[in-house]
This record gives structure tokens, C-alpha cells and sequence, in this order.
């Protein structure tokens, strides 16, 4: 703006001088005048413009505020859960880890061979000794974890891995004065056992409630753990695991049955029919 200010005075100045005509200095200083209200009414609309701009800048910046704000109060709305929440997921933490508690838990699988003597008076310090003597482990290159002392004269191998256990099978067999003495096997494992109480006369067809006890497939059993009751028919029965140690039913004792007994007969077993009373 100061410098249209200097070239209009600089204008004026030459329409001033003498040798100029009366007209020509008018039509010098019209134009001038023209000039500078041009330029003036530019200026003003640039200073329009510039204020209008900081007001879309400040505008701009107050939005992006506004936007950061609502993203940290959003944030702390998903980080600082209400006290209802928190409430709620703790008891469905509470279920959970009490679900997880009456899961089955997983049974590490143990690879087991056992080797008895034919004769059941045998020793099993002495059957322990002979398989010792007469299988190098470490020329077949088998990792034995454990050994132990069984009944009837009996010991119990176990390897670290099964293709371990094949391997030391295959041995035994080679050895004819093994296999003429002694035999082995893989133990069979009992499957799981469960008792459901209280099944009814309608599935049954018998004439009070009584309890079943049924033998299931391990993975079968698996599942059924996770559960509190099944249906069988029309009822919801209840159940649980069935655990029984093995009893003599000679001596009375418990870890053994009656046909490796060797103690005498301690208990007699009466059997009478139903409903009778004892004499």
C-alpha cells in the first residue's frame, strides 16, 4: 500500500509541472485517483481475505481438539470399564477357572512292558538280574526310565518313548533263553469307569432306583467329565467316577485279588435269596 501511495505522488507530481496542459494534469490526476481506489479496494479484500483464512485455520485446529478429545474419552471408556462390568467379568472368570477345575486333568501317557517268570514262586530281584545280563540297552540304544518290582516274581520296564518299548520287545523275542523262562507284554490299561445314581424303574424296568456302572472309552469320557449330568430316557441322571481298588476277596486286603492270594481264608462268602433274613 505504501508503495502505491509513492508512485501516486509521483504521479501528481508530473501533472504539476508547467509545461503540462490544464487537461492533460485532470486526466493525469483522475486516473491516479482511480488508481488508488483500486488498489485501496484490492488491499482491503486481501486483508478480508487473510482474516477469513485464520478463522478457517483456527476453526480447523478447534475441530482436531474436539476429534482428540472424544478419541482419549473413548479410549478411557474401553480402558476403564464401569464398575457393572468389571463386576460381570469377574464372575464369568470365577465359571471359568471353576469349569476348568472339574475338567479331566491330561494323564501324561506312560510306555510300560512287564516280564514274568513262568514259574509264579520266582524272584523278581533274580527276573531282574537275568534281563539285565542278557539285554545290552546300550547296543540297541533304548533310554530305560524305570524298572520296578511286580508280583509273582515279575518286573515292570518302562522306556521313555514307545518306539523305545518296541524295540526292547523285539529284543526279548531274540532271546531264546529268555523267551523259554519268561513272558512279555504290554499292560492293558482299565478303561475309566462311571456310576450314575438313582436310575429309574422307567429305564430299568425294575422295581426301586439303582445304580449303573458303565465302562466308557477315555476320549468318550473326556467329554462326559465337562458335564454335570446326562440324559438317559427321560431323566437327568447324575454321575460321577467310579474308583475301586482291587480286594481280595480271600484274605479281606486291598492291592491284590484272590487268585494270587497266598494267605488263608480269612472270610466266607454266603449267598442267600432275595429277601430272606440271615440265620
Amino acid at each position: 500500500m505504501k508503495l502505491a501511495l509513492g508512485h501516486y505522488k509521483n504521479i501528481v507530481n508530473l501533472a504539476d509541472k508547467k509545461d503540462i496542459r490544464t487537461d492533460t494534469r485532470a486526466a493525469f490526476r483522475e486516473n491516479a485517483m482511480s488508481l488508488l481506489s483500486l488498489l485501496v479496494s484490492q488491499s482491503i479484500k486481501m486483508a478480508q481475505l487473510e482474516g477469513r483464512i485464520c478463522e478457517l485455520e483456527k476453526s480447523k485446529v478447534e475441530v482436531n481438539n474436539l476429534q482428540q478429545k472424544t478419541l482419549i474419552n473413548e479410549t478411557l471408556a474401553i480402558t476403564k470399564p464401569s464398575f457393572a462390568a468389571v463386576t460381570k467379568n469377574r464372575v464369568q472368570l470365577e465359571k471359568t477357572v471353576r469349569n476348568d477345575k472339574q475338567t479331566t486333568p491330561t494323564i501324561r501317557r506312560k510306555f510300560l512292558t512287564t516280564i514274568k517268570h513262568i514259574e509264579q514262586d520266582s524272584n523278581s530281584l533274580v527276573t531282574k538280574k537275568v534281563i539285565q545280563n542278557s539285554i545290552n540297552i546300550r547296543k540297541i540304544k533304548v533310554a530305560v526310565k524305570n524298572v520296578r518290582n511286580i508280583n509273582n516274581g515279575g518286573i515292570l520296564i518302562e522306556t521313555d518313548t514307545e518306539k523305545d518299548l518296541d524295540i526292547l520287545i523285539e529284543e526279548f523275542k531274540k532271546k531264546d533263553e529268555l523267551t523259554q523262562k519268561y513272558t512279555i507284554a504290554k499292560p492293558v490299561a482299565r478303561k475309566p469307569h462311571i456310576i450314575c445314581f438313582n436310575v429309574s424303574a422307567e429305564v430299568e424296568l425294575a422295581e426301586c432306583l439303582i445304580n449303573w456302572i458303565i465302562e466308557v472309552n477315555p476320549n468318550i469320557y473326556a467329554r462326559v467329565a465337562k458335564v454335570k449330568k446326562l440324559n438317559i430316557g427321560w431323566e437327568r441322571i447324575g454321575f460321577k467316577e467310579y474308583l475301586r481298588p482291587s480286594q481280595c476277596y480271600k484274605c479281606g486286603k486291598y492291592g491284590h485279588t484272590s487268585t494270587y492270594c497266598k494267605q488263608e481264608r480269612r472270610y466266607r462268602l454266603i449267598v442267600q435269596p432275595r429277601g430272606t433274613r440271615h440265620q
